[in-house]
């Protein structure tokens, strides 16, 4: 992200922010839902689903594709 900055501007994230992205990042790469969880601190799991939860849309599609190749293969 540095690299997008010109010379004289500088990043400012707050702590919030970068927990957010830590916690995006870990998730995207499929990271166990339950150790971002409790890397992040959060008291429970459901918190952690509660707040990233919509990043999982995209893996629950690729699954679901994953799964649909497998049968159409078996079936032929």
């Amino acid at each position: 992200m540095r690299e997008l900055l010109k010379p004289t501007e500088k990043l400012s994230l707050t702590p919030q922010e970068i927990m957010a992205a830590t916690g995006i990042g870990k998730i995207e790469l499929g990271e166990d839902l339950k150790l971002v969880s409790e890397r992040l601190g959060h008291t429970s799991i459901s918190i952690t689903a509660d707040i990233y939860g919509h990043l999982s849309e995209g893996r629950q599609k690729e699954a679901a594709r994953k799964i649909d190749t497998l049968l159409a293969d078996a079936l032929t």
